[in-house]
């Protein structure tokens, strides 16, 4: 694991001394991160088509098999993917 990306270590690392050493506290940043992507998702597909699209946009993607590995998974995946997808859409606006 020493080529991934600190960051969610240090994530990790936070949530464990908050809420102690367990498997909850090792998957939160993740579902917290895919929770935020999914939100993200939402605001950029409103603010580029409507709400009705944004709220579409962020169903598919919350429903998604892949997102939800993702989001429940102790890795840095949901971080980078969150990181990456408002890097593009800062782009795009």
């Amino acid at each position: 694991r020493y080529d991934k990306p600190i960051l969610s270590y240090w994530l990790q690392a936070v949530s464990l001394v908050a809420l102690g050493v367990n498997e909850f506290a090792f998957r939160l940043p993740s579902a917290l991160a895919a929770t935020a992507w999914t939100l993200l998702v939402f605001l950029f597909g409103q603010r580029v088509a409507g709400t009705r699209q944004g709220l579409l946009a962020a169903s598919l993607l919350a429903t998604s098999l892949a997102v939800t590995v993702i989001g429940k998974a102790a890795t840095a995946d949901a971080l980078l993917n969150l990181l990456l997808a408002a890097s593009l859409m800062s782009l795009y606006l």
